[in-house]
């Protein structure tokens, strides 16, 4: 087996974490959307957002969870 393919299983198998907790994630922002639509708080928190961010260690992160954060806060719109 040559180094890419062994590399792209590796890839493969970080992949399917991410997509595992995106699942997860999802789930749990279905739930803070409830919440907040009880308890009539903002969809958009961005206190919350900068503190999110703030965990990334570069900016390829930082893009990444900006689209995170983004689909979040479409879901919560639904």
């Amino acid at each position: 087996m040559d180094e890419i393919h062994k590399l792209r299983i590796e890839i493969d198998k970080v992949d399917n974490l991410i997509l595992k907790n995106l699942g997860n994630r999802k789930e749990l922002v279905k739930l803070i959307k409830q919440v907040k639509k009880r308890d009539k708080i903002e969809i958009v928190d961005k206190s919350r957002e900068s503190e999110i961010l703030t965990k990334a260690k570069d900016q390829y992160q930082k893009n990444i969870y900006e689209k995170i954060l983004l689909e979040s806060r479409k879901l919560q719109a639904e």
